[in-house]
């Protein structure tokens, strides 16, 4: 059974006489419930569900209840074939009525684009209004395995309404669908390809 259906199912149990643990499964079918709804199918066929819930409610969950609705949500989203932006994020405000809203999210930073390795290595990177730096070392937020990278070889951007990317002084240089991307910042468009030394990430911007 479902972990929904579960939760569905023990609803219907605690409805009338609101038994413990009632008002956490109320919470979780309703994060559950939006991630369904909210999830964004990009043109390479990833599926991204939200991991940021904001939570309006007039008793907060417990610690231990907000880690067990983490470790599920997480779990859901791993069965169901889901990329998440990183772990579940929980706020919860003073309210009257249960009522949540979802966002995807990269510690607390909302997400604007998904950058995918095309070879063997499948990394995956998230661009938020900070960027996202690419390269081989430390100080890169999407460490790639490949020698010819600089340690911090090129950056992602959002800038007045689009993506930008810009070559950090790399000793390989930087290519956007074919041309050299310099210090000058180039626009990227959903779908399009660049190339950092001998790889080939792909880049795909949520709605």
């Amino acid at each position: 059974m479902s972990w929904l259906r579960e939760l569905e199912k023990a609803l219907e149990e605690t409805i009338e006489g609101r038994t413990e643990g009632s008002h956490r499964l109320e919470i979780a079918h309703l994060l559950l419930r939006l991630m369904l709804d909210s999830r964004v199918v990009l043109r390479n066929k990833v599926e991204m569900a939200p991991n940021s819930f904001r939570v309006w409610c007039s008793q907060a969950l417990s610690p231990d209840d907000q880690g067990w609705l983490r470790e599920n949500l997480a779990r859901e989203a791993a069965e169901r074939g889901w990329v998440l932006a990183g772990p579940c994020e929980l706020f919860f405000e003073p309210g009257r009525e249960l009522a949540a809203a979802a966002g995807l999210a990269l510690q607390g930073e909302p997400v604007v684009a998904l950058v995918e390795n095309c070879g063997a290595m499948r990394e995956r990177g998230f661009v938020t209004r900070r960027g996202l730096v690419l390269g081989r070392g430390r100080g890169a937020e999407l460490r790639l395995t490949d020698p010819r990278l600089s340690r911090r070889h090129a950056r992602l951007y959002p800038a007045v309404g689009m993506l930008c990317l810009e070559d950090l002084g790399s000793r390989a240089g930087t290519r956007l669908e074919g041309a050299r991307v310099g210090r000058v910042p180039s626009e990227v468009k959903d779908g399009n390809r660049i190339r950092v030394g001998d790889t080939e990430l792909q880049v795909w911007l949520l709605p």
